[in-house]
């Protein structure tokens, strides 16, 4: 494993750490609020990339917003990372927040999910580190959920693709 991935991981666990204390329990970036595993991917344009993208994630709801956020009181905000196996069979990995709001009480959401992710092959085109934000579609059942997200097409990085991931919270 590179140097530099395992850097990237130690500051996400530290900021993972960070967010369990402002959620008033005892800090642990063991105990997440659930957990993804990413599934499958469908891309615009075909160059030969795989569509099964296997990968698992954790993510954290942030229950202490803070106060200039009063907007999005009925919105769930979350702290997000994710490693998984790119388009390419190569590794790559996500992390960031993630905001959506409930269309039809609390069994469809609308959100919006940013931070910075690397996959070999975007980074060699790119820089290593890649900002994104991200619109996502998720529907829920209790505490499971499927998550469908558009990547759009950007430049030399990506011909764009949708992906799924499947959720449980706990």
């Amino acid at each position: 494993m590179k140097i530099s991935n395992i850097i990237f991981f130690a500051l996400a666990s530290q900021s993972l750490f960070a967010m369990n204390s402002a959620r008033g329990e005892e800090p642990s970036i063991f105990r997440p609020s659930g957990v993804f595993i990413n599934g499958l991917s469908h891309h615009f344009k075909n160059h030969g990339q795989q569509s099964v993208n296997l990968g698992i994630g954790v993510y954290y709801y942030i229950n202490n917003k803070p106060s200039w956020l009063t907007f999005a009181d009925k919105d769930k905000l979350a702290i997000e990372f994710d490693a998984y196996s790119d388009s390419y069979d190569d590794f790559g990995y996500a992390g960031g927040l993630s905001w959506k709001r409930s269309l039809i009480s609390d069994n469809l959401y609308f959100g919006l999910k940013a931070g910075l992710i690397h996959e070999d092959v975007a980074s060699r085109k790119s820089w290593y580190l890649i900002p994104y934000i991200v619109p996502f579609a998720e529907i829920r059942n209790g505490s499971f959920g499927v998550r469908s997200m558009l990547v759009p097409p950007v430049g030399k990085v990506t011909d764009g693709y949708v992906t799924l991931q499947f959720m449980v919270d706990f």
